[in-house]
């Protein structure tokens, strides 16, 4: 949870931070990069299912709270597949 959760929560407090001193003109968006882990239940990954979930929830929540100013904060899926196209997990 620590690096998946808490880190992720610094960072994007810091991005607000950032984001309000930058010009009208200036795009604001944060790119929080997560995995399948927080829309699907792979039971050996639970720990980093659980950190990935929790920080999705998080950057929904920054990016509903901070709306009104125009900061954006969006969730990018990365999925790794092996050779002939299938996922690798």
């Amino acid at each position: 949870m620590t690096i998946n959760t808490i880190s992720a929560f610094v960072a994007a407090q810091q991005a607000a931070l950032g984001f309000a001193e930058l010009p009208a003109h200036a795009a604001r968006t944060f790119f929080f990069t997560g995995n399948i882990l927080n829309v699907t239940v792979l039971p050996s990954f639970m720990d980093a299912g659980a950190g990935k979930s929790a920080s999705a929830h998080m950057m929904m929540a920054a990016a509903a709270a901070y709306k009104d100013r125009g900061f954006k904060y969006a969730i990018t899926a990365v999925l790794e597949c092996v050779s002939g196209g299938t996922n690798s997990w």
